[in-house]
């Protein structure tokens, strides 16, 4: 058996656990010293093994490490590779993609929850946007208490934590499609407008805004516009 599939069988069985270890996996991952397609096949099957896990704890120090094997461009042509081979729906393809960052924001009524993704790209397909970066989440709960969460776990504090957690989730994740990388929808979008080099479109969830420079924001509003 080789080296990959030892470490894949480990990775599987780790992800068996009721509380999977992290560092465990990661280091399983990163004992391969590969720098290939073989690495990022191992990443998208670990992937496919627990998409939730794996963005919830995994995804930002395998993001870290990509950019310090690969560089930026290496590491953009990694996402792509990995999005296109363990993530794309039937019939679904990559229109678009370029570098920029991605803003959320909750309905007006409950905008309890604010993310954004920097330093990254964003890969919008016939179906959704994907973007790769650098996650912040900041909530504003019934407290007004500003709650910091880490880079690798959905953390809140106070009575509904379970119930909060599970919202928080499905408001980053979704309640049904899984990603690599952060998902964000876009089909029967509404309120499109266009603004130096932002977007910003309004969904039942809330509003999203994309930052870009002029020449991408042209083309992504070109695509969203026949949404």
């Amino acid at each position: 058996m080789s080296d990959i599939s030892l470490a894949m069988n480990k990775i599987e069985e780790e992800l068996k656990k009721t509380y999977p270890s992290k560092k465990k996996i990661l280091n399983f991952l990163y004992d391969l010293q590969l720098y290939d397609f073989e690495f990022l096949n191992s990443i998208g099957e670990t992937y496919k093994l627990n998409p939730l896990f794996f963005m919830n704890k995994l995804y930002s120090n395998i993001w870290k490490k990509m950019g310090k094997l690969l560089g930026k461009a290496g590491r953009t042509r990694a996402e792509r590779y990995i999005v296109e081979n363990f993530c794309l729906h039937v019939g679904e393809q990559i229109l678009y993609e370029c570098e920029g960052s991605i803003k959320k924001k909750g309905p007006l009524k409950a905008p309890s929850i604010k993310i954004s993704v920097s330093l990254g790209v964003i890969f919008i397909t016939n179906q959704r946007i994907i973007v790769h970066g650098k996650l912040t989440i900041n909530e504003l709960i019934k407290t007004k208490t500003l709650v910091d969460v880490s880079d690798d776990g959905l953390l809140l504090t106070g009575r509904d934590r379970h119930e909060e957690n599970k919202k928080k989730k499905e408001f980053l994740y979704g309640t049904s499609e899984k990603c690599f990388g952060y998902m964000f929808p876009v089909k029967q979008l509404s309120n499109l407008k266009r603004s130096g080099r932002k977007i910003s479109y309004e969904l039942v969830d809330g509003k999203t805004t994309l930052t870009a420079n002029k020449e991408q924001i042209d083309k992504l509003f070109d695509i969203l516009y026949k949404f």
